[in-house]
């Protein structure tokens, strides 16, 4: 039996899909009629999700298709554990546009940045906030009760699921099509990411370009793929146990008893080699730190 309060919360939440307000969104009228339409998508094509009041999330398509994950032997900053494997992405998948944001969190999940920070593991120090500004503090077990709240009161289309990406949907994703260090190019710069402009590729006179905390998400340019913040801002968690080498082949992704998670993408704190397409960290689940963040696919949903 569902309990009035159970009915009242969803009502009060109103969550809802809808068209995105770029032309080249998919209607959730389409997606209702036709669940196969978010594996048919194109590159360019948002989904939106409406949160209470007008808290959105936007979801950008990532087409299905193969790269090489991981870094090419010489790769300035190469690690040990990134060496080349072919991945095949047989399905198409929805990233989303930005890190999940404070904003976006509290209206979920009803706590704070502040309250997060009660729980962490390192000094707890605020560094950006903002409902604009990604979530941080978040360990890996967190971020798995978001997704699961997500999924109860918003899920998408029958045979969708909203996830934290893999570890090779994430790298395919941040890539966008590109085989060179960063989305952006062998290079990186503080005017192209959040990152330490210390030690990066870029002219001197730039580098006073430094900010030194989180900062609002879409303050830099989005890849080839409409993803905002891919490298640099806050780390990301996937889906993954942490492997010591990358697993190529068909959707792999990385499972075991260890309990460390795999974290992606660099943060303000890191310098132009730790925010590498490549680059790989890891730290156990039940771990909060104000680099690290998180940001929701939707996938598809395995079968039985």
């Amino acid at each position: 039996m569902i309990k009035i309060s159970t009915i009242l919360t969803l009502l009060t939440l109103n969550f809802v899909s809808r068209l995105s307000a770029e032309p080249a969104a998919v209607a959730a009228s389409e997606i209702a009629a036709n669940d196969k339409l978010l594996d048919a998508g194109e590159v360019g094509k948002v989904f939106q999700v409406k949160l209470l009041g007008d808290v959105l999330m936007k979801f950008s398509y990532c087409p299905h298709g193969s790269f090489a994950m991981g870094s090419p032997v010489g790769e300035d900053g190469q690690m040990s554990d990134e060496e080349q494997v072919q991945v095949r992405i047989s399905k198409g998948f929805w990233m989303g546009q930005t890190e999940v944001t404070q904003e976006q969190w509290h209206v979920l999940m009803g706590t704070t940045i502040a309250q997060q920070a009660e729980k962490a593991n390192d000094a707890g120090v605020l560094n950006g906030i903002g409902d604009d500004y990604p979530m941080y503090f978040v360990s890996w077990d967190d971020a798995q009760q978001f997704i699961t709240r997500l999924n109860g009161v918003a899920g998408p289309a029958s045979g969708w699921n909203f996830a934290l990406p893999t570890e090779a949907q994430w790298e395919y994703a941040c890539r966008a099509g590109t085989k060179t260090a960063f989305c952006f190019g062998d290079k990186l710069t503080s005017l192209q990411a959040n990152i330490d402009p210390r030690n990066v590729f870029q002219p001197a006179t730039l580098k006073e370009v430094v900010l030194a905390k989180a900062c609002a998400v879409r303050r830099y340019p989005a890849n080839n793929w409409g993803l905002y913040d891919m490298h640099g801002n806050v780390h990301e968690w996937c889906e993954d146990v942490r492997t010591d080498k990358l697993i190529g082949g068909t959707d792999p992704v990385g499972t075991g008893e260890w309990l460390y998670r795999v974290y992606r993408g660099g943060s303000w704190h890191g310098n132009a080699f730790t925010c590498r397409s490549a680059c790989r960290y890891a730290e156990k689940a039940m771990f909060w730190r104000s680099l690290i963040g998180f940001r929701v696919a939707i996938v598809q949903r395995k079968r039985a």
